[in-house]
Formats: C-alpha cells, structure tokens, sequence
C-alpha cells in the first residue's frame, strides 16, 4: 500500500523543521485522502490531534518533539533525518485504539454542554469551600447499578488508561496498562459515603474512593447545594464551570486506532493484546474486534 501520511505540527522550531523534511519526501496529503496522520510535538499537541482526527478511522502516529511525550514515539537522532526511519516505523507499529471519554451535561443556567476528552474529566470545586457531589456509577447497557454515592471535599476524576499517569496517579491511583478496556474513578482529597444498589442512605464511609470499571460503565455526577458550592468539569483542555449535573461515558464511535512502537515503552502495554499495524489501514471489522476485548 503507498504511504500517503498527513503531517501535523506544533509550533516549535524543531516539529516545524521535521515537518517541512518530511513533506519534502513524503508529499502534501489532505486528512480526508491520507491512510496515516503523524503528528509531530508534545502530549498536548498529540491531544488536539487526536480530537481532531477521532472516528475518522484513520491510524494517528506520534513523534515526540515536546518534554515528555507520554503518548508519544521516540525521535531517533539525529532528528533532522527522520525522513529515513518513518516509513519503517509505520509498518512495525503495534496497533492500539483510543477511545475518548465524553461529558454531557448541564450548567446552573440551564445551558447545556458536550466535550470529549482522551486523558480524563475532573469535576472540582470552583471556589475555597468543598464541594458535594452525588455520583452514580451503573451498566450503560443493561443501566445495573455498581456503586454510588456522596463525595464531600476537592472532587472526582474519570480517567481512560492513556490519561492514568497523569492526574490520576498523582491523585493517588493506580496505573492502568494502556490498552485496557477500562476507566478509573478516583475521589480527589475527599471522604466518599457509598450506598449500594438503588439506596439513598450511605452504608460506608471511605477516606479515599478509587475503583477501576468496566469502560462500559456510566458515571453520574449530581452537584449539591450548587449554588454555595459551585463546581466546574474539566474536559482535558475545557472547562465549564457552575456545573448542575454530568453524565461521563466512554465514545465508541469516536475511537482513534493508534500506533506506537516496538519498544514503547512495556510497563503499560499488556503484550498479550497487542495488534500489529504491518503498514495496513485499520478496517471497520479489526476495529470492532479491538472495541469487544475485555479486560478488567
């Protein structure tokens, strides 16, 4: 299959440069024409891109021309040939997708929101007093009840396993590895009275609620006396604030096929579920058996 990459860049110097280099060899490509796009850049650049490229079924490979690059491949030295490794990159890539969460919700006002978020969604409080917040966690199929409950301090955090050593972990959460069909939800410096069931009376409190659900699950989130306790929802990189309620859920349909290299790094790659790229556009069919995988 020809290689025909769409090239993504930050603004810096370097992912500019590299861009311009692989242009030269490569060719200009339109995203709705391309078989991969390489995003070049940091872990906040790889997060626009994969917004922007989600549920368009077309593989998103990243080179690391930021800091750390958590999500990103490696730049071999020297850099400023990259246009002799790329193609040979692509087709040993492990093939892995990404699938956002979404927040759907609405605002003291009365106004509605929507936003996707590949790392996590924070609900926190907006101002010095803590917040309350009335959370739900139940089966989006067959709408079975997990847990629930009330959670009275900083807030609560929804992580996908790409966004688990970020926030997350420094929250006190465990790592997930990254291709696991599961999310973690984390109470954030808060004391958390849980109920079971359908039950409105708490039966337990814990100092630090932190469970990892199936990503089939559902999370709700009803703000308390709202009003004296605003709270705002953080999406990645957007934030609406004087939240009322907020419902957080995995989004199939907008589901990123990823590559990553042979060597990336092990510690959060389950080895036993890793798909090979072999330089091969992802198909409709590999993707839903991707999605049917589950692992919790």
């Amino acid at each position: 299959m020809q290689l025909k990459p769409h090239f993504m860049a930050s603004n810096t110097a370097d992912a500019q440069k590299a861009k311009a280099i692989l242009e030269s060899k490569y060719g200009r490509h339109p995203l709705a024409k391309a078989n991969v796009v390489v995003a070049l850049g940091g872990d906040g650049f790889m997060l626009d891109a994969l917004k922007k490229v989600m549920g368009k079924g077309v593989p998103l490979y990243g080179l690391n021309f930021g800091t750390l690059g958590f999500l990103m491949n490696q730049v071999e030295a020297p850099a400023k040939r990259v246009d002799y490794y790329l193609s040979e990159k692509l087709n040993g890539a492990l093939l892995e997708s990404l699938t956002p969460l979404v927040m759907q919700g609405t605002q003291v006002s009365g106004a509605e929101f929507e936003a996707h978020a590949f790392n996590d969604i924070v609900a926190q409080r907006q101002r010095f007093q803590q917040c309350q917040i009335k959370f739900a966690i139940r089966d989006r199929v067959s709408h079975e009840h997990l847990v629930g409950g009330l959670v009275i301090g900083d807030g609560l955090l929804v992580s996908t396993p790409a966004g688990s050593t970020g926030y997350y972990a420094k929250a006190g959460g465990g790592g997930l590895y990254l291709n696991m069909d599961s999310l973690g939800v984390l109470s954030i410096c808060a004391e958390t009275y849980l109920t079971s069931g359908e039950r409105e009376r708490p039966e337990q409190l814990e100092r630090h609620f932190n469970q990892i659900i199936p990503n089939h699950m559902q999370v709700s989130l009803t703000v308390q006396d709202e009003k004296k306790r605003p709270v705002c929802v953080v999406a990645d990189n957007r934030a609406v604030r004087n939240v009322r309620t907020c419902e957080v859920f995995t989004d199939p349909d907008k589901t990123v096929p990823t590559l990553f290299d042979e060597h990336f790094d092990h510690r959060i790659f389950n080895r036993q579920r890793v798909v090979r790229h072999q330089g091969k556009a992802l198909d409709q069919e590999r993707l839903r058996r991707l999605q049917n995988i589950r692992e919790y």
